[in-house]
């Protein structure tokens, strides 16, 4: 004891010293313990080695109650607490500032660690207000800033989204390095500005992989995605070493854009870095763009590795995708069996899965599922599971779904208008379409096409042509070929195929060989071999290699007694 008793509070700094490199809670608390019982805790110097050790172990409370009961307090104690704070969340952050403001209130002078932290917490809750009146501070107390300073002001502007004070402060820099050169490349990157950022990127002397990264995040994040790929392939014709965030960057691309080569050289890359031992973000990654590229087989390999709630949710979407609707119903049963949390991504993916099979009594089985593990009140698990009952067969399940359901979205509304117009029920198809309208529920140009579908199939032509219309006129939706169809498909069932074709010229969509097909169909139908023989000649125009149109045309030509046609 008497060495504590002699120069103890000097151990005790050197013990805290050495928890805040190793980064130990545990042993901090237990030299706290130890400073408290010899009342060494009330030394200025131990008083502020415990702060440091809380604010470098995350543990902000404990460190703001030594703060708190020490009797005196030095500037180090104070920038201790302001920097610790800005390291948190929004409420830290305003905590940093108002601690700040404490310390200048108290006559204690900030130094330049502690300028940049306050500006830190400024610049991420994004309080411009704040940080102006810090940096005007910094001005009026003499302070000189050095260029890490100048940094911190510049990038709290740039957080703030003062994308011309950011510049200013920029052009008024006596000394630049690579961090102030990436500072006002990623103001300018956020402000939208991509001209402006690539101006200063190849200005700047020090290009860096930090520099790189932004260009390319800065094109992600304005829909940029082909440009964004081609700066990356630029990084590496560069020789550019890519870093982690990089690679991360890199599999998203990959992923959108379906390019299968670029994955699996950043795959390669990653399994050099960290030899095939992933975190749960990038083996989510890798499973993610494997799925998107088609490759469901190399995706599960890295899953086996790689469990975690979003790769399975991943991989159960992929097979959906890719029609293989029975792999991923085994797979959501596999989740089940091993306690893996289900979300509705999921939930809804096996619904969709399960429609794709058809089968009835698997559709119920998934439905118990659904009702165990989500809200069937949430739209889209409601939508999946109404579009897996019409699809399996059973329009009475799906209706007594959508029925128990008190107020119904777009897709909900939407799904059960599919269902009735695939069922052949038209009457109750258009009934659905008109309750959403009295509603207040805008259709998109899914619902035209459900109740286009139900009038087509009804061969219902004035309801028809005035749901054409309303689509076109009063919800100012632009028609897709799979609208066009529907009403050429309906003309010609009723045998008006001459107003079909008119009507496939006059909305100039004659590149579209769905639309002729369809003409050629109801031709067939009606033995029309006139107009058939000119929807076969645009059709060859389109397809000349398709052998379909011309059986059709050929067996119209038998039935028509163009015995010598058809033997053509």
């Amino acid at each position: 004891m008497l060495q504590w008793r002699t120069g103890g509070e000097v151990a005790l700094v050197r013990l805290l010293k050495a928890s805040c490199k190793e980064g130990a809670l545990r042993k901090g608390k237990s030299v706290h313990a130890v400073a408290a019982k010899l009342a060494y805790d009330r030394f200025l110097c131990v008083g502020n080695a415990l702060i440091n050790v809380y604010v470098r172990c995350g543990n902000l409370d404990s460190a703001r109650k030594v703060f708190e009961e020490i009797p005196e307090r030095d500037v180090l104690s104070w920038t201790s607490l302001v920097a610790g704070c800005a390291q948190g969340d929004h409420h830290r952050c305003l905590t940093s500032i108002s601690i700040f403001r404490q310390m200048v209130s108290h006559g204690f002078r900030p130094n330049p660690f502690t300028f940049a932290s306050v500006l830190k917490a400024c610049g991420k809750i994004r309080d411009p207000s704040a940080g102006k009146s810090v940096h005007g501070l910094i001005v009026v107390s003499g302070c000189v800033p050095d260029v890490v300073l100048m940094n911190s002001i510049l990038a709290m502007y740039g957080n703030c989204g003062c994308f011309d004070e950011a510049q200013n402060v920029f052009n008024r820099m006596l000394e630049r390095d690579v961090i102030s050169w990436n500072k006002i490349i990623d103001a300018h990157v956020q402000n939208g500005d991509m001209k402006g950022a690539l101006e200063f990127f190849h200005r700047s002397p020090f290009c860096d992989v930090v520099s790189w990264n932004t260009i390319i995040s800065g094109y992600m994040h304005n829909g940029d995605d082909r440009t964004a790929v081609t700066v990356l392939y630029d990084m590496k014709r560069m020789g550019v070493d890519f870093n982690e965030f990089t690679l991360c960057i890199s599999l998203v691309l990959a992923a959108k854009l379906a390019i299968l080569d670029l994955g699996e050289q950043v795959h390669c890359q990653l399994f050099r870095k960290l030899g095939g031992d992933y975190d749960w973000y990038i083996g989510n990654s890798l499973i993610d763009m494997y799925c998107k590229c088609g490759k469901l087989d190399v995706a599960l390999l890295v899953f086996e590795t790689n469990f975690g709630a979003a790769s399975w949710s991943s991989l159960v979407s992929a097979y959906t995708q890719n029609g293989r609707s029975e792999d991923a119903v085994n797979l959501f049963r596999r989740m089940l069996d091993e306690g893996v949390p289900v979300d509705n991504f999921t939930l809804a993916a096996v619904a969709i899965a399960c429609a794709e099979s058809g089968i009835l009594e698997q559709a119920k089985q998934i439905h118990a599922q659904i009702v165990k593990y989500a809200h069937t009140s949430d739209s889209v698990i409601e939508s999946s599971m109404i579009n897996m009952y019409s699809k399996c067969g059973s329009i009475d399940d799906a209706r007594l779904l959508f029925n128990k359901t008190k107020e119904h979205g777009l897709v909900s509304w939407t799904s059960m208008i599919l269902g009735c117009a695939f069922h052949g029920l038209a009457r109750e198809a258009i009934q659905l379409f008109e309750k959403m309208l009295k509603e207040g529920v805008r259709p998109n140009e899914i619902s035209f096409l459900g109740v286009l579908s139900a009038c087509c199939h009804a061969g219902l032509l004035n309801e028809g042509c005035h749901y054409f219309k309303l689509m076109r006129e009063d919800c100012s939706i632009l028609p897709k070929i799979e609208h066009f169809t529907c009403m050429v498909d309906l003309l010609g069932r009723l045998g008006q195929l001459e107003v079909a074709e008119e009507f496939i010229l006059e909305n100039a969509i004659g590149q579209a060989d769905a639309v002729w097909k369809a003409l050629l169909s109801a031709c067939s139908t009606h033995k029309n071999v006139l107009v058939g023989e000119r929807a076969l000649g645009r059709l060859f125009e389109l397809e000349p290699c398709d052998d379909g149109s011309y059986v059709i045309l050929s067996n119209m030509w038998s039935t028509s007694r163009k015995w010598e046609n058809a033997a053509d």
